[in-house]
């Protein structure tokens, strides 16, 4: 009688993959042939995980007034240009542009005005989704 490992390893030797291409909305339960490299980084820039403002971290201390120099919707590609103690509002998604590097959401500060106050100093890449942190280009 033939042993279940020698049994197993004759099967697997023999058998052939089926390859056919399916629509993505069939592919339930079926296995992909072949490994899926990402073609780019996801995100592709540091972008907002809320609503509210942008900071450059070492400008920030506890209790500090900002100038709120711009707004910037997600998708927009506008040139925001950095002055020292100026922040900017920034919707979820909404890239962060260097020198800026962290955000705080509208529920930790106090907006007054066209100026924002911090209640905290912030860290860098505090509330940012970092280039490349979901997947990153090359990646399977």
């Amino acid at each position: 009688m033939t042993s279940y490992a020698l049994a197993l390893a004759k099967v697997i030797s023999s058998a052939k993959n089926k390859v056919k291409k399916i629509k993505i909305q069939n592919a339930i339960n079926h296995t992909v042939s072949q490994n899926i490299v990402a073609k780019k980084n996801n995100p592709s820039f540091n972008n907002s995980l809320l609503d509210g403002f942008v900071f450059k971290s070492s400008d920030t201390l506890r209790n500090k007034v900002f100038l709120i120099s711009n707004v910037l919707s997600a998708g927009e590609k506008k040139k925001i240009k950095y002055k020292k103690n100026t922040c900017y509002q920034i919707s979820t998604g909404g890239k962060i542009i260097p020198p800026y590097d962290c955000m705080l959401p509208y529920e930790q500060i106090s907006k007054i005005g066209n100026k924002v106050v911090i209640k905290k100093k912030i860290k860098k890449y505090e509330n940012v989704r970092l280039t490349g942190s979901d997947y990153k280009k090359g990646q399977i």
